[in-house]
């Protein structure tokens, strides 16, 4: 996976606030993942690439290195394609 390359969220994944921070669910199996997780996933629209995703997540959080939030990005979205959560595609 390629800072360039377009994440885009799986339709059918339903998100819902938790204590912790949201619960992504998918036919009948959930991931929860903390407030920079629920942040990375609503910002895969399909149209933004990684790149673009770790750039507005670093704004967020502007006390972590841009390398190291696109490196987490990169890690996070990996996990939410082996899941089924989410696809990949090239530019």
């Amino acid at each position: 996976m390629e800072p360039e390359h377009v994440p885009d969220v799986d339709l059918v994944v339903r998100l819902r606030r938790s204590p912790n921070g949201v619960v992504l669910e998918k036919l009948g199996m959930s991931w929860e993942v903390n407030d920079v997780g629920a942040l990375v996933w609503q910002l895969m629209d399909g149209k933004r690439s990684l790149l673009e995703v770790s750039r507005l997540v670093a704004a967020e959080y502007p006390d972590q290195s841009a390398d190291v939030v696109l490196d987490d990005v990169l890690d996070l979205v990996t996990a939410f394609v082996e899941a089924g959560l989410a696809t990949v595609t090239s530019p």
